[in-house]
């Protein structure tokens, strides 16, 4: 059965240990308009999340 989508696919690449500007230029280079932070210590998913939420993104844990 065939199902439409109206899914966009984009490829890229980044580091699975990217530091907090990595992730920031990740999120740029997607154009995403929200983010979920499911990985990291507590203190940095907040600061990771008060960055993303300043460039207008929607976050959540």
């Amino acid at each position: 059965e065939e199902i439409e989508s109206n899914a966009k696919i984009l490829f890229t690449s980044f580091s699975a240990h990217s530091d907090q500007n990595g992730l920031v230029s990740l999120v740029r280079t997607v154009g995403a308009d929200k983010a979920v932070i499911i990985h990291g210590e507590p203190k940095a998913r907040e600061k990771l999340a008060t960055k993303l939420y300043d460039l207008g993104l929607r976050v959540s844990f």
